[in-house]
């Protein structure tokens, strides 16, 4: 509806120019009659208006001529201008919605999001990772996240800008809240040209992950223990009777056998005796 309305408006404005040459190429007529009866004496102004001289039509024609010629052409000229313009805006809005779009899936994203140019400097940060730091902008990425000077020996970003792939990196950084674990991935940010411009960091919090393999070990490490200490021989084999572990016992019971795992319990040992 509007693209329509704003197509009518434009034609009335062409047409109106038009209809303003023609008014002029007018003017310049009667003006030219009125010169040429009160000036030059040539009969009644009536008389130029409606009758010229075959020499006046000629002149006052090519003056007319111009007048309406000259209107198109600055009309056209508007016109041009005018769908320039309509482009413009049309691209402009584009651009930022695509830009809200962009924005809003990252802002949804749960980890941290760091654009930064070639220089190392951060561009920008989405709300997860201003949570985390603070707001960083303009500072480089080595001195507000890791207190240094220089960059960092296993930057995913560096790494990435080298060969233009995706790299990861591992942070263990102390807090008031104890020790966070994030796993940081880099990867190249290239223009239209392929040209790396920039790179893209995405911090992932593993803290939970790295607990929870840290209680795993903790747990394994413990059963360990139990497992050394019972003063039974116990040996665990798999359906097709290949021994995987054994204790200590049983290793003092069977001195001759240096070690139990990948044996089979149902084949004789090199003296003619089963494992267990």
């Amino acid at each position: 509806m509007n693209k329509n309305r704003s197509g009518i408006i434009r034609y009335l404005e062409y047409n109106n120019l038009i209809l303003i040459s023609i008014g002029l190429a007018a003017l310049a007529w009667v003006l030219d009659s009125i010169m040429d009866s009160l000036v030059f004496h040539e009969r009644t102004v009536i008389g130029q208006i409606i009758t010229p001289g075959n020499n006046e039509i000629g002149v006052r024609l090519l003056f007319g001529s111009f007048f309406i010629v000259f209107g198109i052409y600055i009309q056209s000229g508007i016109t041009r201008f005018k769908k320039a313009e309509d482009a413009l805006k049309v691209a402009v809005i584009t651009a930022e919605d695509e830009k809200n779009k962009t924005k809003a899936i990252i802002e949804a994203i749960g980890d941290g999001i760091i654009l930064q140019d070639t220089d190392y400097k951060i561009v920008y940060q989405n709300q997860i990772q201003n949570e985390i730091y603070g707001n960083r902008a303009g500072e480089y990425c080595y001195k507000a996240y890791e207190g240094r000077d220089t960059i960092c020996e296993d930057c995913p970003i560096e790494a990435s800008f080298r060969d233009g792939k995706i790299h990861k990196a591992l942070r263990r950084i102390p807090t008031e809240k104890g020790i966070l674990h994030y796993e940081l991935t880099g990867s190249p940010l290239r223009d239209s040209t392929g040209k790396i411009i920039g790179g893209v960091k995405v911090v992932r919090d593993v803290t939970g992950l790295k607990r929870i393999e840290e209680k795993l070990r903790e747990s394994e490490h413990f059963l360990e223990s139990i497992f050394a200490s019972i003063q039974d021989g116990i040996g665990i084999i798999d359906k097709d009777m290949n021994i995987l572990k054994v204790n200590q016992t049983a290793m003092n019971w069977y001195p001759h056998v240096s070690t139990f795992a990948g044996g089979n319990a149902t084949k004789p040992s090199a003296e003619g005796t089963n494992p267990v």
